[in-house]
């Protein structure tokens, strides 16, 4: 017996990990080739079961045509042997009395008839293993005949089954475009709401303000116009406030450059009072903590100069040197102070201001609240 083909398939699962859904025509095709796969079964059942009969039939035949064959070989050894003891027999009757036609006719009818009997059992036997043979071909047929409607039948479902994954994927890809096609839709329509909202909230606020402000007195009015007024104020203030660092960054440039010009006026009259002096006196040292290079190199600031007589000179030199060389002996650089900015900077007076600025303030502005005014102070 063969072993069972077929079976029920695993079910594939989508790549969503879910299980996919009934499909009733695929259940209908999966049970006709349930029933398909179990008649060919039994046809391939039979047919072994007549392949066995027919290799039976096979082996009794050859052994049949085996004890034939024997029986032929012992029926000519017997008739050899009979043909012997009959001449034996008819020259012993011959020599005794004389054998009768009849007689050797019935033997002969007798032989005849047993040697039909055995060809007619041997024709029977072919006939049945002919017929059994001829059976075993027309289930072979049948056979190859379901196989191959097995086979076609599995690809038609093959061929099926490629044909609605390709769809399960297009499907995805349709699904996975109209998602992202719907979510850019929806942040367009989200980013056109807010807009939207933003300027409806803008027209509230400015209904808003303009209700309030003709809900509002003259006194509230005025604290408006005052309130704009000092927002005003405090912006001009600050512009000043910067120009007035940008103006005392540049005169303090300006100062150190004098000084440093200064110093080195101061160093120059210093060598030529030096210069006046090794004149004089040729017994002047000169001792600098810092030297002093050509007079057109600038010293760093702030430098020492420091200029000392030599041990070996008299008294008198030094009453020779005059106050002013006396002064410049001993420099040390300082810091000029800063100029103090003009007067056009100064703001103009309180009421001339209110005057200049009587306008209403930007509607972007109201209400103002206490807040405001806090966070302005």
């Amino acid at each position: 017996m063969g072993k069972k083909k077929g079976g029920k398939g695993k079910k594939e699962k989508s790549e969503d990990g879910l299980p996919p859904p009934p499909d009733l025509d695929s259940q209908k095709e999966g049970a006709r080739e349930a029933l398909l796969t179990f008649r060919i079964q039994g046809k391939e059942d039979s047919i072994l079961t007549y392949e066995e009969e027919a290799e039976n039939f096979k082996d009794r035949n050859y052994r049949q045509k085996e004890k034939n064959y024997d029986l032929r070989t012992v029926q000519t050894g017997y008739r050899k042997a009979m043909l012997q003891q009959a001449l034996e027999y008819e020259s012993q009757e011959a020599e005794k009395q004389e054998v009768t036609a009849e007689a050797v006719e019935e033997a002969m009818l007798e032989r005849l008839q047993l040697a039909r009997d055995m060809e007619t059992a041997l024709e029977d036997l072919e006939d049945t293993i002919v017929a059994v043979g001829q059976k075993l071909e027309v289930e072979r047929r049948e056979l190859d005949k379901w196989l191959e409607y097995k086979e076609e039948a599995v690809h038609t479902e093959e061929t099926r089954t490629q044909e609605m994954k390709q769809q399960m994927k297009e499907m995805r890809d349709k699904e996975i475009q109209m998602e992202s096609e719907q979510e850019s839709r929806m942040g367009e329509a989200r980013l056109e709401i807010e807009a939207k909202w933003q300027k409806r909230m803008e027209r509230e606020k400015d209904r808003v303000s303009e209700k309030l402000l003709d809900s509002m007195d003259k006194e509230g009015r005025a604290e408006m116009v005052d309130n704009g007024w000092l927002k005003r104020e405090i912006v001009a203030v600050g512009e000043m406030v910067t120009e007035l660092k940008r103006e005392v960054e540049y005169l303090e440039q300006r100062n150190l450059q004098l000084l440093e010009e200064m110093q080195r006026e101061q160093l120059q009259q210093l060598e030529i009072s030096i210069g006046l002096l090794r004149a004089s006196t040729g017994h002047t040292r000169i001792s600098s903590s810092h030297a002093v290079g050509d007079s057109g190199a600038s010293p760093s600031l702030p430098s020492l100069v420091d200029v000392s007589k030599n041990t070996t000179t008299s008294s008198g030199t030094a009453g020779r040197l005059g106050q002013v060389e006396r002064q410049t002996l001993h420099i040390r650089g300082g810091v000029a102070p800063l100029a103090l900015p003009p007067d056009s900077t100064h703001l103009p007076p309180l009421a001339q201001q209110r005057s200049c600025h009587s306008a209403l303030p930007p509607r972007g502005t109201w209400p103002v609240t206490a807040d405001m005014l806090d966070s302005i102070t």
